[in-house]
């Protein structure tokens, strides 16, 4: 049980925070900090707690009684209390105010959006929530940036809620004042924009556009509604496709097919988007690469799980074996902090999973080997795959997606490899993926079509297509070297006796461990492998 204490507890972001958190199983709240308010009941503040607890404000801090702390104080506070108490380092802290945003050297806060940020808050201790207005408008054009279609202008036109503007009353809060009423604030310099700015570039590096969003006071107590658009050249379809991918293993934003209304989301957590294009306009409300592999992977994975803890799964029929662990290695990001690169902190996951995984457990490995030359990137899959596959060594039940045609090879050469591969249907250059696991290796990436498909200039694209045509060549080679590497043979050991003089013996004196680096260690013993 995590034991929550919560600091600012008479605002609405509070009553909120507390109605979430008497419903969560694994939480416990042991402390809700009010100045003004102690000793008073909670549901005296928060009426729509009535009958859900009998907790009372308090003016104490019993910080070393708690896990998780929640600051729910007014911008500027919470900087104020990080910089005169001392919060003890086991303590976790997820701050909604919009002190620690913006990340910097200052702070070590990064930044909880889950649908951008997921790992990097599950490694984190340190939280900075996202201001409302700047979740709804990224959720909005995340998966445009991350597919770096983002090169024009961003109209955003949004209203919000009353409770956005805060507790204490002012002039556009009061109800006598935002009745029938509505009126634009901050228009084109909304203090959100920056946080919004540096999420996009997070995704898309050369981002410069401006984002022209205009708020607007609603004449209603909850919710947000926003209308965004950009200049967008790519089908609705594709897109829709775009946005599916990116939010399917996200739990609380949906595709609607529907024009959506606000009440569809009030007093829920849930983001709803609906997509619209006008000739070259793609309209968003929010309220081979890219053909599946990935989201195949991860529904097995969780059907899996789903299926171990007793629960329906959604398919018309399967048959599903026991497994002691998942293991899943997909996508791919820098670990800049601890200054590991995409490469390394795959090299790292996929060195636990071997390591962890026993014959009873599920694997599921997207695209190992990116991040280095085609040859070592190729020659490091297909040693997985035959670790994996050696029943003296793993031998379990894997998933193993990748771009390395020549792998295919391995299912005519090791028992126990099957290939199947995403159907796409292709009609000249254009392709549409058909969302169908189908039995056999691809034949194609179709990384060009793609690459036309995100808007790159036809100039590129024929250029592309030319210098392809020219590397067949050299692929085909590549094929025939994959088929003819040996397999390894058993229990073979070298015998330094024997070797003295040898010239691995001789290469190996010269090696200074304690200065090598993963990769050069990965180097040495493929020079090693060609001396023997």
């Amino acid at each position: 049980m995590i034991k929550i204490g919560i600091i600012g507890g008479a605002g609405y972001t509070a009553g909120e925070l507390i109605r979430l958190l008497l419903n969560h199983p694994d939480a416990e709240i042991t402390f809700v900090n009010s100045t003004s308010n102690a000793g008073n009941l909670i549901t005296d503040v928060h009426g729509g707690l009535f009958g859900e607890t009998d907790m009372r404000f308090t003016d104490q801090l019993p910080l070393d009684s708690i896990d998780l702390l929640f600051f729910c104080t007014a911008h500027g506070d919470t900087k104020k209390f990080m910089e005169s108490h001392t919060v003890p380092d086991n303590v976790k802290i997820i701050d909604l105010s919009m002190d620690y945003r913006i990340e910097s050297d200052e702070h070590d806060f990064v930044y909880g959006l889950p649908e951008l940020n997921r790992r990097r808050i599950c490694k984190s201790r340190h939280i900075a929530n996202p201001g409302c207005f700047a979740t709804c408008i990224q959720l909005a054009v995340l998966p445009l940036a991350k597919h770096l279609m983002l090169n024009s202008e961003l109209h955003v036109n949004a209203i919000t809620g009353s409770t956005g503007a805060g507790v204490k009353p002012s002039s556009t809060s009061h109800f006598s004042w935002r009745n029938d009423n509505i009126s634009i604030y901050k228009p084109f310099t909304h203090q959100h924009l920056a946080e919004i700015g540096q999420s996009l570039r997070q995704l898309q590096n050369s981002f410069e556009s401006n984002i022209n969003f205009i708020p607007v006071r609603g004449n209603f107590s909850r919710g947000i509604f926003a209308t965004t658009y950009i200049d967008c050249k790519v089908g609705l379809d594709e897109i829709r496709r775009i946005y599916e991918e990116y939010y399917d293993d996200h739990s609380f934003t949906f595709i609607t097919d529907k024009n959506p209304d606000l009440k569809q989301v009030v007093n829920t957590n849930k983001c709803l988007l609906y997509l619209q294009k006008y000739d070259n306009k793609l309209l968003i409300i929010t309220g081979p690469n890219m053909a599946g592999k990935s989201t195949y992977m991860r529904q097995v994975a969780i059907i899996t799980l789903m299926a171990q803890i007793g629960s329906f799964v959604p398919a018309r029929s399967a048959t599903i074996s026991i497994v002691d662990k998942i293991f899943t290695r997909v996508g791919a990001s820098d670990d800049l902090t601890s200054g590991q690169s995409t490469f390394m902190v795959e090299m790292n996951e996929v060195a636990q999973i071997l390591t962890q995984a026993t014959r009873n457990s599920l694997v599921i490995l997207d695209e190992i080997g990116r991040g280095t030359s085609t040859f070592d990137g190729m020659s490091i899959a297909r040693a997985v795959i035959e670790y994996i596959l050696d029943q003296k060594k793993l031998g379990c039940k894997t998933l193993f997606a990748t771009h390395y045609h020549e792998l295919t090879v391995m299912e005519e050469q090791k028992k126990g490899v099957k290939n199947y591969n995403v159907a796409v249907k292709k009609r000249g250059d254009d392709i549409t993926f058909l969302r169908k696991i189908i039995r056999g290796g691809a034949d194609e990436s179709y990384g060009i079509e793609v690459a036309k498909l995100a808007g790159v200039p036809n100039a590129v694209v024929k250029r592309a297509k030319e210098i392809l045509s020219e590397l067949d060549g050299e692929k085909q080679v590549q094929r025939q070297q994959m088929e003819k590497v040996k397999e390894p043979e058993e229990n073979v050991q070298m015998n330094f006796v024997s070797a003295s003089n040898h010239a691995v013996t001789e290469k190996l004196k010269r090696v200074d461990l304690n200065t090598l680096t993963p990769i050069e260690a990965l180097n040495i013993l493929y020079e090693l492998k060609s001396l023997l």
